[in-house]
């Protein structure tokens, strides 16, 4: 993976929590993932297809998904329900939006997120590969970005 496939997608993390969430994140030191379970209970799946192919995962915290959520619906939530997994598939799609103005050079695409919740779900990484997890703490709670790609061609600039 390049730092050029990633790194759209954390200053794309950073700002859409700034801006939308008002819950400025903090990131931490990236680590390689020992199987397939996200890091937090609520998942949005971004695939990822054209030169590199796989997925990015923003796995959300269940307090800052919650928190996201009232801040978005300008109510306040308290558990998991529609509302909440719908504002994590438009944090996803808000973030694989911002994060897809710096891939198209690289040839690169970003599919529409898909949203799975509870506890011990498993996220489908492509065969082979193992994905990197990019921490990040707030005061209302935790999220980490997972990469799961796998280069397929060049790009020539």
């Amino acid at each position: 993976m390049r730092a050029a496939h990633i790194n759209p997608f954390i200053m794309a993390t950073i700002e859409v929590f700034d801006t939308m969430v008002q819950c400025p994140l903090t990131r931490g030191k990236p680590s390689m993932k020992k199987g397939n379970l996200p890091e937090h209970d609520i998942t949005g799946i971004i695939g990822y297809t054209g030169l590199a192919e796989g997925c990015v995962v923003i796995s959300i915290s269940l307090p800052l998904a919650l928190h996201a959520t009232s801040m978005m619906l300008g109510k306040e939530v308290n558990g998991i329900d529609h509302d909440v997994i719908d504002a994590v598939g438009e944090l996803a799609n808000m973030i694989a939006g911002q994060a897809k103005k710096h891939l198209e050079a690289l040839k690169l695409r970003v599919t529409l997120p898909t949203v799975v919740s509870g506890r011990s779900h498993h996220i489908g990484y492509p065969e082979g590969v193992t994905a990197m997890c990019i921490p990040f703490d707030g005061e209302l709670g935790s999220m980490s970005v997972e990469f799961a790609l796998v280069e397929v061609g060049t790009v020539v600039v």
